[in-house]
């Protein structure tokens, strides 16, 4: 998700649904982000959710 940025015009903000098995730790996370993507493609900030809701997009009309 894009996130409005003063100094980019807009960055990266992840939201991380873990399964319920899971137990993430955001520091390790933001390690493993660090070490494996490129420093433009880092997310700023990482927030932790117990779920996710879907909203229901709005349906477009088909060509016919």
């Amino acid at each position: 998700m894009e996130v409005p940025d003063e100094t980019w015009g807009q960055t990266g903000y992840a939201f991380i649904v873990p399964k319920d098995d899971v137990d993430l730790d955001i520091d390790r996370l933001r390690e493993y982000c660090e070490s494996g993507l490129a420093g433009y493609k880092q997310p700023k900030s990482l927030s932790l959710k117990k779920k996710y809701q879907k909203r229901r997009l709005v349906k477009l009309p088909s060509k016919k």
